[in-house]
């Protein structure tokens, strides 16, 4: 909230969630939900809330110095289960625990991007962090972590994959908003 004093970020990816459907209360199981709170006086300045069950929305979550070139530091979140939705042709394609990244204005709340997994089972945003600028644009980048990538490796002149073997890439906070 810019008041001089560090606020904090708090992922709670077990929260579920609930919707009235034909005068019925359904409850959605480990939505999630990130709060932020001023550092000053604990009141809570931003709550942002799961959109899936079991998406597990705030398994990870970072303070941003500057994503969006305000002086508020923005909120980054990791939701490592949840599923990315393909279109081929006719067909719908669940791709299931890709993941996502998804960062948030610090200042009114809003959402700047989302950044979806690739494969499924990556787990693309199980750790998220976006404290430093490795590139020197002025704008804070992220590390964004995937435990589930598989890597592909050469041994003994063969290809093969190392199951789970995880994945770290940087992200130009810049690029991305």
């Amino acid at each position: 909230d810019n008041d001089g004093t560090l606020d904090v970020v708090v992922g709670a990816p077990r929260v579920d969630g609930q919707a009235v459907i034909n005068s019925k209360t359904v409850v959605y199981k480990d939505v999630g939900r990130v709060l932020a709170f001023s550092g000053d006086n604990g009141s809570v300045l931003h709550v942002f809330d799961g959109a899936q069950a079991l998406d597990n929305f705030g398994s990870a979550v970072s303070l941003a110095p500057k994503l969006d070139n305000d002086v508020f530091a923005d909120i980054v979140v990791g939701t490592a289960k949840a599923d990315r939705i393909n279109v081929v042709g006719t067909k719908t394609v669940k791709v299931k625990d890709a993941g996502t990244v998804s960062a948030y204005s610090g200042r009114v709340g809003a959402p700047l991007f989302s950044i979806p997994g690739d494969l499924a089972g990556d787990y693309w945003g199980a750790a998220v962090d976006a404290s430093g600028d490795f590139n020197n644009d002025g704008n804070s980048d992220l590390v964004i972590g995937a435990w589930g990538d598989d890597v592909p490796v050469t041994v003994n002149g063969k290809l093969k994959l190392l199951k789970n073997a995880g994945r770290v890439e940087v992200i130009s906070g810049k690029a991305a908003a």
